[in-house]
């Protein structure tokens, strides 16, 4: 079976003018390639209905500060190349779930807020024609997420913040059915969204550790 994976990470270290406040960024980006071209992978389950995408069995992040606000800045464009809206379930709705089953204010009298935006949840569709004789034409189809975490001061100024971006592709042939469509982008907006919960994770240990009320009970 063939597969093509690759997995990219920068990291991008931005320093507060005020007060000293620990660092302030990190960007990591994974990346990978399927294909269910190729006679000997097989699609992904076909099903009628596709659940919301949620992170509830995975261990509450408890954070010392007094409220979380988690909001959307992405606005699906409903036309090509972009097909978000046509998704079993919208992709932005995955990385907000994450956001309400992990994240978790613990400490009504802090001064500080998190905030969690969405800044893109977008899937692309990208026609390739086939370039030898009776080939199959493919269609890929490229997911991606983009967030920032953030504390905010009493004063209102972002005093911390990471960043992730994760995104995915998959090429399938153009003239499979909708039901295996379906079924292939489910699978690309899981795929997607494991990364970035891995990766966000990285990123709130290394760089927002202090607003981390740790608990030796559970594990990420």
């Amino acid at each position: 079976m063939k597969s093509f994976i690759k997995i990219f990470a920068v990291t991008l270290f931005l320093v507060a003018c005020s007060n000293n406040p620990p660092p302030t960024s990190t960007m990591i980006i994974p990346a990978g390639d399927v294909d269910y071209v190729e006679s000997d992978i097989e699609l992904p389950k076909v099903s009628e209905t596709y659940p919301e995408i949620h992170f509830s069995d995975k261990a509450p992040i408890n954070l010392n500060v007094s409220k979380i606000d988690i909001v959307s800045k992405f606005k699906p464009t409903f036309r090509d190349p972009n097909v978000e809206h046509l998704m079993p379930v919208p992709l932005e709705s995955g990385a907000l779930n994450w956001a309400k089953d992990r994240l978790k204010a613990t400490n009504p009298d802090s001064k500080l807020n998190f905030r969690f935006i969405v800044w893109d949840a977008s899937v692309k569709e990208d026609d390739i024609k086939a370039s030898k004789m009776f080939a199959r034409d493919k269609s890929q189809y490229t997911a991606r997420i983009d967030v920032a975490l953030q504390a905010i001061g009493t004063d209102g100024d972002i005093v911390a913040e990471t960043t992730a971006v994760s995104w995915r592709k998959v090429t399938v042939p153009s003239d499979i059915s909708i039901a295996e469509r379906e079924a292939v982008w489910y699978d690309l907006e899981k795929r997607v969204l494991h990364d970035f919960d891995s990766k966000i994770i990285d990123g709130i240990n290394q760089y927002m550790i202090d607003y981390v009320v740790m608990d030796t009970t559970n594990d990420n």
